[in-house]
């Protein structure tokens, strides 16, 4: 099927019509009568899924749910978490670390940045002032999490850390994790993970690491940096366009995120906020989810400055994405794009996201209001096959 969005831009957006739209795929993972957004997702050694999200819009209280069907179902919300994370300050972020020991880590970090004081979903919210990153891990696949330690305060640290990548050195990967975040004036920085030898946690000074490029990192808006590593170890950036002046855009790096490429526009068909990626290693195929924004106005008339279809996915392959960074026009734009969500909410109020594959499946979960009677957002999850 096409979206009324490519019937209504058909010269400039038909690069790739949707595949399918599975909106009717969607299981609910949880919901209440109160707003619950911007979830992420991870998979835990022994198969186990992990959902965290706030109880609220970006902050609040952080719930967590487990799968053990592969989304199929879910866990009642869990108890027993630390009680340091009841005051989150925004969205959680989830990670499984694999340790050259073979050991394996857990962790989940949450910004601290600044929120004005106000009245949302009924409810009076306190200011709240940037101190830096929050920061918890299991060593036991997620039975028991540690209270949050705080980390470069007072930095206005916002999605935190929206991408977490595992680094090499001289081609071997190594115990260390390039984690990256924004402040609100759109300078992103880099922080390394690392661990001492008694297991404790070591961030390094963050560091702008876009700085070569922010001209276009300022006028774009650069933010919510997504990082996945190629099959061929180029690492790929990316990132949402918040001044909403052009459209999401992509950069590469070939030395393990020490410089990269000049960003650069990407497709209409991969452009909007918060994209996660993932490989799949038994299709060959990579997955992008994203809330999807075009920074183009419907007529002149129009008062918004956008249009959008809801939650979507692009499904490709590396050659596909590095392409995109390239100086010349791509020869193809990928291989599907799927609706998995019409958001009948606050406008596009939707699509924060997390993705794990497995034997040629993909497992999404994200918020949004997916059905027409719904008065706030709440948390879905959806399977694709990326073998078809």
């Amino acid at each position: 099927m096409r979206s009324t969005l490519f019937r209504k831009k058909a010269a400039s957006f038909l690069e790739l019509p949707y595949t399918a739209d599975l909106s009717d795929r969607q299981v609910v993972v949880d919901r209440q009568a109160a707003y619950l957004g911007h979830p992420d997702l991870v998979e835990t050694d022994d198969g186990r899924l992990i959902v965290a999200y706030p109880s609220g819009h970006g902050r609040g209280k952080i719930i967590m749910k487990t799968s053990d069907d592969f989304g199929k179902t879910w866990s009642a919300r869990r108890e027993g978490l630390p009680a340091s994370w009841d005051k989150s300050q925004e969205t959680p972020t989830v990670y499984n670390l694999h340790f050259s020991s073979g050991k394996t880590k857990l962790v989940l970090i949450s910004g601290c940045p600044h929120w004005d004081a106000g009245v949302r979903d009924g409810k009076f919210l306190p200011e709240m002032f940037p101190n830096g990153f929050n920061f918890s891990y299991s060593d036991d696949g997620g039975k028991t999490w540690s209270e949050f330690e705080n980390f470069y305060s007072p930095m206005n640290a916002t999605v935190c850390m929206s991408s977490l990548t595992r680094l090499k050195e001289n081609g071997k990967f190594v115990d260390k994790w390039m984690g990256t975040f924004h402040e609100q004036d759109f300078t992103n920085y880099k922080s390394i993970l690392t661990f001492d030898e008694d297991g404790k946690a070591r961030w390094s000074k963050p560091v702008p690491f876009l700085a070569p490029h922010c001209e276009i990192e300022k006028r774009v808006g650069i933010c919510e940096i997504e990082i996945i590593r190629s099959d061929k170890d180029v690492l790929i950036l990316i990132a949402r366009g918040e001044t909403r002046k052009t459209r999401s855009v992509i950069s590469l790096s070939y030395d393990e995120g020490e410089t990269w490429t000049a960003p650069k526009e990407l497709p209409y068909l991969l452009c909007g906020d918060r994209h996660k990626a993932a490989f799949d290693k038994t299709s060959g195929k990579v997955i992008v989810s994203f809330r999807q924004f075009i920074p183009e106005k419907q007529s002149l008339f129009s008062a918004r400055k956008g249009v959008y279809d809801g939650w979507a996915a692009w499904i490709g392959t590396f050659d596909d994405l590095i392409s995109f960074a390239s100086e010349e026009k791509p020869a193809r734009y990928g291989e599907k794009l799927y609706l998995l969500g019409k958001n009948y909410g606050n406008w596009y109020d939707c699509g924060y996201n997390g993705i794990v594959t497995r034997d040629g499946k993909a497992l999404l979960v994200t918020y949004g209001a997916f059905d027409k009677n719904s008065a706030t957002p709440y948390i879905v999850a959806t399977e694709l096959d990326m073998t078809k």
